[in-house]
């Protein structure tokens, strides 16, 4: 199974150069631009893999045929402005749901742990 969420406005693409001027900020201020105007929301679509479809690099894309599901829908309602909140979060490709397995792409142990010390490097700077 792979997954991905898809933006319910619709993906944009940047064009050659576009966004080498934004701020640092760019991101956290169009998401606020964003949410003035209401929810801004994803559907969370998952693929359906099938024996001998290749699951140890993530970058081979299966048959297009495959059969894809909508698993759920996720709305951001309000920004977390807390500092404190964000500089406790880490993300981890590794935790999963009892019941879920890891494939076999070694890029996702390397993530794990990859995040882990820029987490580390994080709360060690405050």
């Amino acid at each position: 199974m792979r997954y991905r969420w898809e933006p319910v406005a619709g993906e944009a693409v940047l064009g050659e150069g576009e966004g080498t001027d934004w701020s640092a900020a760019h991101l956290a201020e169009e998401l606020a631009e964003r949410l003035g105007q209401g929810p801004v929301e994803f559907t969370l679509k998952v693929q359906l893999g099938e024996p001998g479809d290749p699951t140890h690099d993530s970058t081979l894309v299966w048959p297009a045929e495959r059969a894809e599901l909508t698993a759920g829908r996720l709305a951001i309602t309000a920004e977390v402005t807390d500092p404190e909140h964000w500089a406790a979060q880490v993300f981890d490709p590794t935790q999963l749901t009892p019941g879920i397995e890891l494939s076999d792409d070694p890029v996702l142990a390397a993530r794990s742990a990859i995040y882990a010390v820029s987490y580390d490097r994080r709360s060690h700077s405050r």
